[in-house]
Formats: structure tokens, C-alpha cells, sequence
């Protein structure tokens, strides 16, 4: 193998390295310019009048989310899509497992950015 040859093995792989390296240390979403989906797994600590918010306590995920307009579960049951009252989640009640998916929306213009739920499962 010629020096150019081996020099061009050597460099590639110097390249291809250091992507490696940079793509497992940085926060690639923010770099892709898209979110990914964050699953938490917890319990309701209150369920809304209306069934459209609640507040959850799951590691990571300490808050209150809408849930309007998610698409929805019940254990491992058929998916209801948006305009559906979530059934299994009684108003005014908390304790409930759940499981959600979460993703960040982005600032824009004046509009805060925020945590949007974009499904749930009761489990």
C-alpha cells in the first residue's frame, strides 16, 4: 500500500472519528434542528374538570401538560385520535400510570416555546 493511500485510510478515519465523537456529545436534536419524542412513565397528580390537562410525576417529567387534542389509550387498546374525550382518565381524580410521549416545541416570534403531548396511554 503506497504512503498516499495509507495517508487517506488514516485521514478518513480521523474524519469519521471525530463525527462519531460529536454526534454521541452533543445535543444532536438541537443540532438537527428538530426534537425528539420524550417518553415518561409515571403517575397523574390531578386530572382537570374537563379531562383536557393534567399534572404528572415520572422521572424527568414533573408538570402540569394539556393533553388536548393528544392522541390517546387505554392499556393496550385501539388509539382514539384528537376530539375524543380521554376515557380513562377521570376528572378531578389523580393517581392514574401513564405513559407519555412528549416533545418541545420551539420559541417563534412571540410565542413561547413549551412542552406539547403528543400521545398517552393509560396503563
Amino acid at each position: 500500500m503506497s504512503k498516499r493511500v495509507l495517508l487517506l485510510v488514516v485521514l478518513g478515519m480521523v474524519v469519521g472519528g471525530s463525527a462519531v465523537w460529536v454526534a454521541a456529545h452533543l445535543d444532536a436534536p438541537s443540532v438537527a434542528g428538530y426534537n425528539p419524542v420524550r417518553v415518561y412513565v409515571g403517575t397523574t397528580t390531578g386530572v382537570n374538570g374537563d379531562g383536557t390537562a393534567i399534572g404528572v410525576r415520572a422521572p424527568g417529567a414533573n408538570a402540569g401538560y394539556s393533553i388536548a387534542g393528544a392522541m390517546w389509550r387505554q392499556a393496550s387498546g385501539p388509539w382514539h385520535t384528537e376530539g375524543e374525550t380521554p376515557t380513562c382518565l377521570v376528572p378531578n381524580s389523580y393517581g392514574q400510570a401513564i405513559r407519555l410521549g412528549v416533545v418541545k416545541a420551539p420559541p417563534t416570534a412571540s410565542a413561547p416555546g413549551s412542552d406539547v403531548v403528543i400521545w398517552f396511554e393509560c396503563l
